[in-house]
This record gives structure tokens, C-alpha cells and sequence, in this order.
């Protein structure tokens, strides 16, 4: 007997060949997330249009010198985006920057399975928490606009 499934997240990576990238595809891919991985932006960026992945992953080298402006692309694409940053540990100075530009956490390089896993589901309940919250807020705007035009409509009939 098939139990019903949750329908899975996707994720996105966007870092080139190395050995994190296939332990990182294994952690997430082992909770049980769909992976997209892309090796430059470009390509990445129209994959994210498309797919409107809840968390990001990028890696420091692969972030242009303008890092906010790749940022603020993906968040004029999508509001309740994490980005997430891959940083190596001699580039740890520039993690304050890549906060101060609009990242929502960063991972450290080599990968640990006990940092990486509860940063992603802490991620995860945000990105739920969010869409919740942007669905109720339609929710109450369209019922102030129904009671207001029932107002009307009640007042001129009186």
C-alpha cells in the first residue's frame, strides 16, 4: 500500500565540479529534496524563474563583485527567498558582507551534516511560515474589500 507523499521541495545549487558540491547533494538529497544544480548564473537565475526554489545555494567564487545586485535579483524574482551562502575558511572575513548584501545564512567549506541539516529545515519552515503569512494577508485584504462593498451596497438600501 503507497502512503501519500508530500510533494517534494527543490533546491538550488549553484556551485562547479568539487567534492562539496556532491556532499551537499547527497545531504539534501538524502532529506528528500529534488536538486537542481547549475555552474554558472546565468543559466541558474532562468532555473529559478522557473522553479522559484525556497533555499539557494551559492558558493563564494561563483558570486560576481557585486554581490547585492545578485541578491536583489533574486529577490525582485522571489520575495521569501533564502540565499545561501558557501564560504571557504581563509574568505571568512567576507561573510558581515555578504550578510550586509542581502544573504540569508552562510555555510562554511568543509561541510558538516550537523551545521547543514537544521540550518535547511530552519530555512524551510521560515520559506512555509512566509507563504502562510502572504496568503492570510491576501485573505484579509479580500475580506476587508467584501465587507466594505457590503457596507455600501447595505447603507444605500437603508
Amino acid at each position: 500500500m503507497k502512503r501519500l507523499l508530500k510533494p517534494r521541495k527543490r533546491l538550488l545549487l549553484i556551485l562547479k565540479e568539487s567534492p562539496q558540491r556532491e556532499q551537499l547533494m547527497a545531504i539534501l538529497s538524502g532529506m528528500g529534496f529534488w536538486i537542481d544544480y547549475e555552474t554558472d548564473m546565468k543559466t541558474a537565475l532562468e532555473k529559478f524563474k522557473h522553479y522559484r526554489h525556497p533555499v539557494v545555494f551559492v558558493d563564494e567564487e561563483e558570486l560576481p563583485k557585486k554581490s547585492a545586485r545578485l541578491f536583489s535579483l533574486f529577490y525582485k524574482i522571489q520575495q521569501n527567498v533564502a540565499v545561501v551562502c558557501m564560504v571557504k575558511p581563509e574568505r571568512r572575513g567576507l561573510v558581515y558582507t555578504y550578510l550586509a548584501h542581502g544573504a540569508w545564512d552562510v555555510i562554511t567549506i568543509p561541510l558538516r551534516t550537523k551545521e547543514v541539516v537544521p540550518k535547511v529545515r530552519r530555512l524551510l519552515e521560515r520559506y512555509e511560515l512566509s507563504s502562510t503569512t502572504v496568503y492570510f494577508q491576501y485573505l484579509l485584504l479580500f475580506s476587508w474589500f467584501l465587507f466594505t462593498i457590503w457596507f455600501l451596497i447595505l447603507g444605500k438600501l437603508i
